[in-house]
């Protein structure tokens, strides 16, 4: 007959582990129920380091990121926290939560666009059937658009409609494409994607700032009659009918110059932020 005793100290070891790791992550969790931020993250970071191969954590680890990040304002950190999850365990729900979180905040906080470039496609190499691609290609596209390479986010707007036809965010991807055509001056180009959102997305917020871009791009094609007329559709419709004003009013005064033969006046500061507040 094999020796009890053994096997019972050994039982008796494993429940007093797991005793301590679930101590510590409780004392964590109410430190962060509490308010107590700094603290909590002491314990979440003591728990994932003298715990590294519990299944809880790699969730550890994301909790303090996103209280650096969320709550104490500490982007630098957060980010580092997100890293080490990401290169400490295989892909996973957190890690890839980890990832995501990294390019955010280079795109949100930092403005780091090219960074968050590398940021997301990370995360696509790791999971490129995750159900939260679509969302990640259409973040991507928008990178690209900022820093100007409009070529590369018009290939991430068509393969976002082309493989993710039932995408929830579609009117969003058509709107983000005429945006991405008007900045680049493919006036033409950019009133068709609009003119998407308007015809095939009946029930989108997204319409009256659609039909406020065609109306600006007809207006940069200097087609004034076909501006005022998108405008005007509008006036009752878009969220800040004071833009639509402004706007309209400027048409006229170009329009106006125009026809004296006098040279086109330049927008003014206030058309401008006009412009500007639709674009975002």
């Amino acid at each position: 007959m094999k020796p009890i005793v053994p096997i019972l100290t050994l039982l008796a070891l494993v429940a007093l582990f797991q005793g301590c790791s679930s101590l510590e992550l409780n004392e964590a969790q109410e430190s962060l129920r509490e308010g107590k931020y700094y603290i909590a993250v002491e314990h979440y970071m003591s728990f994932a380091k003298n715990h590294p191969k519990h299944r809880r954590a790699p969730e550890a680890l994301l909790e303090v990121g996103n209280i650096q990040h969320s709550v104490l304002g500490e982007p630098d950190k957060a980010i580092l926290t997100y890293e080490k999850l990401v290169s400490s365990y295989p892909v996973n729900t957190y890690t890839l939560s980890a990832q995501r979180k990294i390019a955010e905040i280079h795109k949100n906080h930092f403005s780091n666009y090219h960074e968050a470039i590398i940021e997301y496609e990370k995360f696509l190499h790791a999971a490129p059937d995750h159900e939260e691609t679509p969302a990640i290609i259409m973040e991507l596209a928008h990178c690209y658009t900022l820093i100007h390479d409009f070529k590369q986010a018009e290939i991430e707007y068509d393969r976002l409609i082309r493989d993710y036809p039932k995408f929830n965010r579609l009117a969003e991807v058509y709107f983000q494409k005429g945006n991405n055509d008007f900045i680049s001056g493919r006036y033409e180009k950019s009133i068709k994607n609009y003119q998407n959102v308007v015809e095939h997305f009946k029930d989108s917020d997204l319409r009256p700032q659609a039909i406020f871009g065609m109306a600006n791009a007809y207006e940069e094609m200097d087609d004034f009659k076909k501006a005022k007329e998108f405008y005007h559709k509008i006036l009752n419709t878009y969220p800040s009918p004071n833009v639509v004003k402004i706007r309209l009013k400027g048409v006229e005064d170009r329009e106006r110059r125009k026809n004296s033969g006098a040279a086109l006046k330049p927008w003014s500061e206030e058309s401008k932020a006009a412009r500007d507040l639709w674009r975002g």
